[in-house]
């Protein structure tokens, strides 16, 4: 090593060596200095630095230095091979491909880190002769002669699924040697020199293709293999929800991902990858595959809890001309609630969904809030996504209906199966008989609903005129005898019924007309002896409800009399006196002509009077 000291002016002041970095000038002038340090198997150095006057000045260089190693390339016969091609290799890396020159010499030069174990041997055209070495910090190893046999040379095409020729890289795993490498040129041709007779694996890769590895058995001069397909391949991700973030004392489970191949609509073998979903933010992270070529797959997430698997969630997937991106499924851990859903009249929901509101498993509910859902399919069938041993009150149809809690549904644990889900039952109030007497107190009342639906029980139905309350009554089997508090007038009455409904059965109202008919008169003739042997006393009377308009007519014998009516009590008489009525047969005729309340009445009778 040599090292070269230069003053002020310029001019050199010393040039020695100094191997073992002591003083290497002396007696120097105050001012500018530059070291240079310059030898075999190091770095050269230049540096600059200041002396003062009267002081001792310390410059301390580092100085890289270099390891190496040199050979020689010969044929059989011992000739020099110019231009041959040495690979220098530290396990799979390929450090450094040297060239011989008009000698056959190589020689290889680096710095002290990347010392170490090497191996050199042919990286074309000649049958591998590798020489394994070490390379020691300060000196030049000298390997053994590398002998040049001529080997075999494989040629190929390697094209795309489209059949555009791809820029592959091929590799070719030697038995006892460092692997063949070998870039394709823009045709997609590849070409694999120096290759010994026997087995060999070629493996051909490129960034965005799925490596396609072929064995060969190399023999004589070598083949041409033909058109090799490499195929693209893409990437599939994406992610999972928990119906609700886990909480601390939640039992968790472990979350996987598995990619399958699907033939003919069907799974195909075992999972192509696996990929570990652990847990980030209260759910399970998302799930990426890579290298996957085109066509049908699916992805299924796998929840492991206590040692057994249940599939979560199972989607189909088609890998064509670009990566997948699938989006963030609501997946349940545990078991969901599966069902299914049907309408107020018990028939099966086609669409729609079911919601699902968390409730305690115990004491009073809380005001409902918004929940998970889950869409129904073509044939009822739904499935709620849920966390294990939580609970859930279920709804069907209008979120409004929300605050309606059904009777079956208000609690419903999480995994539950076999749910029949659906809102209250429509009802519909109805009357037996529109028409009816007068002081029939009791309307009968039936609360229909759809056939499918058992008879209504329970609950009850209140009947009113406008805003009187007429009368209320219990729901069984589906009717309601409701006894009025009063007999309703003579008339047409609209009255409402109104169902209050159950936790089963929604509530309902519906208006008719009653009619009742007019009240119907009380007729009484009586003759008394008036005193005379042959004459007698008549008293014709009729008593009503109410009090009729205008007078009654009786006629004794063709004779007319009229009276008015009067109350007596709670009804209404009125009463007709004939004296002086001769014994013996008479005939006697009532007539009223009747009103809006009361009856028309036409009454003849046959009266005898005795003395």
């Amino acid at each position: 090593m040599t090292v070269a000291v230069n003053g002020p002016t310029g001019a050199t002041t010393s040039t020695f060596a100094a191997p073992d970095g002591t003083k290497i000038a002396a007696d120097a002038a105050p001012g500018e200095y530059t070291v240079d340090v310059s030898g075999p198997r190091i770095d050269p150095v230049h540096e600059t630095f200041h002396v003062e006057a009267d002081t001792i000045s310390r410059r301390d260089v580092a100085v890289h230095l270099h390891v190496g190693a040199r050979g020689v390339v010969v044929d059989a016969d011992g000739v020099p091979v110019a231009g041959a091609h040495v690979a220098l290799t530290q396990g799979d890396y390929v450090s450094r491909v040297l060239t011989t020159n008009a000698l056959g010499e190589y020689e290889y030069v680096t710095p002290v880190a990347y010392s170490g174990s090497y191996v050199a041997d042919f990286a074309d055209t000649w049958q591998p002769d590798p020489v394994a070495f070490d390379v020691v910090v300060g000196t030049t190893t000298t390997l053994r002669p590398l002998v040049a046999h001529a080997g075999a040379t494989l040629t190929a095409r390697v094209v795309d699924e489209h059949g555009a020729p791809v820029d592959a890289s091929v590799s070719a795993t030697l038995a006892g040697a460092p692997a063949r490498h070998a870039d394709a040129a823009a045709d997609g041709r590849v070409r694999l020199t120096g290759l010994p007779a026997g087995a060999a694996q070629l493996r051909f890769a490129l960034a965005g293709f799925a490596p396609v590895v072929k064995s060969v058995v190399v023999t004589g001069v070598g083949a041409d293999l033909g058109t090799l397909v490499q195929r693209h391949v893409y990437g599939i991700t994406g992610g999972v929800q928990l119906a609700r973030e886990t909480r601390p004392g939640d039992a968790l489970s472990s979350w996987r991902a598995e990619l399958y191949r699907v033939v003919g609509g069907k799974v195909s073998g075992g999972a192509l990858q696996t990929a570990a979903m652990p847990y980030s933010y209260g759910k399970p992270d998302g799930y990426e595959f890579d290298s996957v070529i085109g066509g049908s797959y699916r992805v299924r997430v796998v929840e492991r809890y206590r040692g057994a698997d249940r599939v979560a969630l199972d989607v189909p997937v088609t890998v064509s001309d670009r990566g997948v991106r699938l989006k963030t499924s609501v997946v349940s851990m545990g078991p969901p609630i599966t069902g299914r859903a049907y309408d107020a009249t018990l028939n099966p929901l086609r669409s729609g969904e079911v919601d699902a509101v968390e409730v305690p498993c115990t004491g009073s509910f809380p005001k409902p809030t918004t929940g998970m859902w889950s869409p129904v399919a073509t044939d009822g069938s739904f499935s709620l996504p849920t966390i294990r041993g939580r609970c859930y009150s279920l709804y069907t149809g209008d979120p409004a209906l929300w605050d309606e809690r059904v009777s079956g549904l208000e609690r419903v644990r999480a995994g539950t199966s076999g749910v029949v889900a659906h809102p209250r039952f429509y009802t519909w109030p109805r009357v037996s008989g529109a028409e009816r007497k007068y002081g029939n107190r009791v309307v009968v009342v039936h609360v229909d609903v759809s056939e499918k639906v058992k008879a209504t029980d329970g609950g009850t139905v209140t009947l009113k005129e406008g805003s009187t309350v007429l009368g209320t009554a219990v729901v069984h089997h589906g009717v309601a005898a409701v006894r009025t508090r009063k007999a309703l007038v003579p008339g047409r009455h609209r009255v409402t019924m109104v169902y209050g409904g159950t936790g089963t059965y929604g509530s309902s109202r519906s208006t008719y007309v009653l009619t009742f008919q007019k009240a119907r008169t009380s007729v009484k003739v009586t003759a008394s002896h008036a005193g005379s042997k042959n004459r007698s006393t008549v008293t014709f009377s009729l008593k009503v409800a109410f009090k009729p308009s205008g007078k009654m007519q009786v006629s004794v014998d063709g004779t007319k009399h009229r009276a008015s009516f009067h109350r007596v009590g709670k009804t209404y008489v009125a009463t007709v006196h004939v004296t002086g009525v001769h014994t013996g047969k008479h005939e006697v005729r009532a007539y009223y002509r009747g009103d809006k309340r009361v009856a028309y009445v036409d009454v003849a009778r046959a009266l005898t009077v005795k003395r």
